[in-house]
């Protein structure tokens, strides 16, 4: 059986390599390079009407919202409608029924009623990387666990000072 010393430096080696494994950086490079992909797809927001009868209709939609007891419902749930995303976005909040305050939620909530699948696939992104991290923090916690290795034990002296410690000590008992 190895000495608690050559276990501890084997414990600190392994943990070392498992935190600079390169699987993981790529990984974490890929999802987030796509993550950020997803997002510049989910920018694109409704544009505003651009010809008489988009014009009227936008008018009325709006009229529509401003008419209910609560426009702020009616625009949250309308917020995979783009044609009704078009009419509320691109006017003043008030055409609408809506404080400044709700219109810049509506706005930064479109996005995702636009736009869910992917919504769904950045979560699926996210969760895939965050399993694959823990993964890696289970592996390091049972390597310091079967290397008698306490956390703050990483950031000890390497095994050169360790066994030079040892033998100096070797040398002095009786």
């Amino acid at each position: 059986m190895a000495s608690p010393v050559v276990a501890k430096h084997f414990g600190r080696q392994a943990i070392s390599e498992l935190e600079n494994w390169p699987p993981l950086h790529a990984a974490e490079r890929a999802v987030a390079r796509d993550v950020e992909h997803l997002e510049k797809r989910m920018v694109d927001l409704p544009p505003p009407p651009t010809n008489v009868a988009d014009v009227a209709l936008a008018q009325e939609i709006r009229q529509f919202v401003r008419s209910h007891k609560s426009p702020i419902d009616i625009a949250m749930r309308s917020a995979s409608d783009p044609r009704i995303l078009s009419a509320i976005l691109n006017a003043p909040a008030f055409l609408s029924g809506l404080s400044d305050t709700e219109l810049n939620v509506v706005r930064e909530r479109a996005p995702t009623g636009l736009h869910p699948e992917q919504v769904q696939m950045q979560k699926s992104l996210t969760k895939a990387l965050d399993d694959v991290r823990e993964g890696g923090s289970a592996t390091k916690r049972m390597l310091l666990e079967r290397c008698k290795m306490a956390p703050d034990s990483l950031i000890r002296e390497p095994l050169v000072d360790g066994l030079r410690g040892a033998k100096a000590a070797r040398s002095v008992a009786p």
